[in-house]
C-alpha cells in the first residue's frame, strides 16, 4: 500500500515538474482516494502552451495503461531541470486522464484504478 501511494506522488511530481517547465507560478491539487479509484484534480498557471503542447500531452496522458509493465518501470520517469517523462506517467500510471486548457489555464484530471 505504501508503494501504491508513492507511485502517486510521484505522478503529481511529474505533473509539477511539467508545469513548472511551462512557466505556471501557481498550482493547486486534490487527490482524493475513493477506495479503488484515486481522482488527482491539478490547476496550474499561468502556463504557455500551443496547439503542438496541447496535442502531446493528451497523447502522452491518454496511452492505454500498461499495468504488465507498471511494477517494473513505473520509478524509471524521474525529474530534470529540462524534461519530464509525462509518457511514462499515461502508460503505467493512469487510467483515465482528462486535460483542459483556456487562458493560460492548465487543468489535469487523472484517475488511476487499483
Amino acid at each position: 500500500m505504501k508503494l501504491e501511494f508513492e507511485k502517486k506522488m510521484h505522478l503529481i511530481s511529474e505533473l509539477l515538474s511539467y508545469c513548472h517547465l511551462k512557466g505556471a507560478l501557481e498550482y493547486h491539487f486534490d487527490m482524493v482516494d475513493g477506495g479503488n479509484i484515486t481522482t488527482i484534480t491539478m490547476n496550474a498557471s499561468p502556463v504557455e502552451l500551443d496547439a503542438e503542447d496541447i496535442e502531446l500531452l493528451k497523447t502522452y496522458l491518454t496511452a492505454p495503461r500498461r499495468r504488465d509493465m507498471e511494477q517494473e518501470y513505473w520509478n524509471l520517469s524521474g525529474e530534470s531541470e529540462d524534461s519530464t517523462e509525462l509518457r511514462l506517467i499515461g502508460m503505467m500510471m493512469c487510467d483515465e486522464a482528462e486535460i483542459e486548457y483556456s487562458g493560460r489555464h492548465l487543468k489535469f484530471i487523472l484517475e488511476r484504478n487499483i
